[in-house]
This record gives structure tokens, C-alpha cells and sequence, in this order.
């Protein structure tokens, strides 16, 4: 663990290469929404289902047997969402926020996270997404599929836990993952749309240091109050 600032720390598994099972992510922001200690966790995930609390039992294609058996672990949580799902190569970001220190609503933190990600990516891949009303995420900003033309593609998905204006959980952007795991689920519940990855789309995978060390910068200047983001995108 390292400090990133005064106030911030900063735990980099991805950078390490270091397996991070979801379990131990719930066991540790128990611990900080608990104590109030703010982290940011960076991380991938082995292959794992996890669902929220809008689940749809329907948008689960393959049995808990089946899971098993590919080695796909599956965990509930109480994050908003459907069913999404981590594999090796994804990259998942964890900012555990104090919103009541930080003097933030919830609604433009969470907007904030997804801006901060979009401008990131259009930074360092050139790749432009747009959010579409009521189904948090990032998605391309032109339908790719030739075989569901009307599908989009989603690249990032997201979800926090605010209780006691303590926000856990955050985002997954999909970076050199194979997206094997994603055929045991409807993400989301969303049916005309498509998970993709940076590496499909410009067909290689991609260095990411660069994306999360620019992540953090641009998210503690909105943390200490240097980036102004709206409430809404």
C-alpha cells in the first residue's frame, strides 16, 4: 500500500498482477465504511458473476453447476445493478469515499466517476463512449455489431453502495479480458447490448499503467475540489 496524497491511499493489485477475490473486497470495505477510511483500490478479478440488488433471475444463462464447473465463482452483493461479470485483464476500480467529508452528492460523485473514465479513455485510446439515460455505463458512440446492428457496445460498467454517505464499489472497464465470462450472464439486464473490450476493438491488447495513474490524478483534483464536473453528464 502507498500513499497517493495527504488524504487519499491508494492500493494497486493490478499493478502487482496480484489476484483479488471479490470476497476480500467485501471483508475490507466492511472495515472502511466501519472506521470511515478512505481507499482506493485498484484490481482484477478471477473469473466471478456477481449480482446486485435489481436482479433479474432470468438474465442468469447458466447454472450455479455450470459456473462451477468453468471455475466462475458467484457472489451476491448490495450494489445497484443486475448481473455483471470480471474475468482476468478487466480492470476494476474500488473508490471507498467519505461523501460527508468530501462534502459530495451522491449523484454527482457517481456521474463524476463515469466522466473522469470517459475523458480518460478518449485521452490515452482515442475512443469516444456516451452514457445512455437509465442504464449506468459507458458504451460507444456508434453501434460496431454487424450481426445485432441495433445492439450497442458497452465497455464500462458501474455501480456503487452509499450507506451512511460512505460510497463503495465503482467501475469495471473492460481493457485485454477475453470476455469469456460474460456468456453466462445478460449484463445488466440489458439485451440490445454487447460487452466489449479495448483490446477487440483496436485489435491488441494495451499497455493500462498509464490509465489508472491518470485515473487517480484527475480523480483526487475532483476530490479537493480543482475539477469541476456537473451533477449530470
Amino acid at each position: 500500500m502507498m500513499l497517493s496524497s495527504e488524504h487519499i491511499q491508494l492500493l494497486n493489485l493490478f499493478e502487482t498482477k496480484s489476484l483479488f477475490t471479490v470476497q476480500r473486497y467485501f471483508r475490507i470495505q466492511n472495515y472502511l465504511r466501519k472506521k470511515r477510511k478512505e481507499l482506493i483500490i485498484i484490481c482484477q478479478h478471477p473469473p466471478v458473476i456477481t449480482a446486485g440488488i435489481q436482479i433479474n433471475p432470468d438474465h442468469l444463462l447458466s447454472s450455479i453447476k455450470t459456473l462451477s464447473k468453468e471455475r466462475v465463482e458467484y457472489f451476491s452483493t448490495k450494489r445497484a445493478g443486475g448481473f455483471t461479470a470480471h474475468e482476468f485483464g478487466q480492470c476494476v476500480i474500488y473508490p471507498n469515499i467519505d461523501l460527508t467529508k468530501r462534502a459530495i452528492p451522491i449523484s454527482k460523485y457517481f456521474h463524476s466517476l463515469l466522466l473522469i473514465t470517459q475523458t480518460i479513455m478518449k485521452q490515452i485510446w482515442n475512443i469516444d463512449t456516451i452514457t445512455l439515460p437509465n442504464q449506468p455505463g459507458l458504451y460507444l458512440n456508434k453501434k460496431i455489431s454487424k450481426k445485432y446492428p441495433t445492439f450497442y457496445s458497452k465497455i464500462v460498467s458501474a455501480g456503487i453502495d452509499c450507506r451512511s454517505n460512505f460510497a463503495t464499489y465503482g467501475f469495471s472497464i473492460n481493457i485485454n479480458n477475453s470476455m469469456d465470462t460474460f456468456k453466462h450472464i445478460i449484463p445488466c439486464g440489458q439485451k440490445d447490448v454487447l460487452p466489449v473490450s479495448i483490446a477487440s476493438l483496436l485489435g491488441h491488447n494495451v499497455e493500462v499503467d498509464t490509465f489508472y495513474t491518470e485515473w487517480v490524478n484527475k480523480f483526487e483534483e475532483f476530490l479537493y475540489g480543482y475539477l469541476k464536473y456537473p451533477s449530470g453528464l
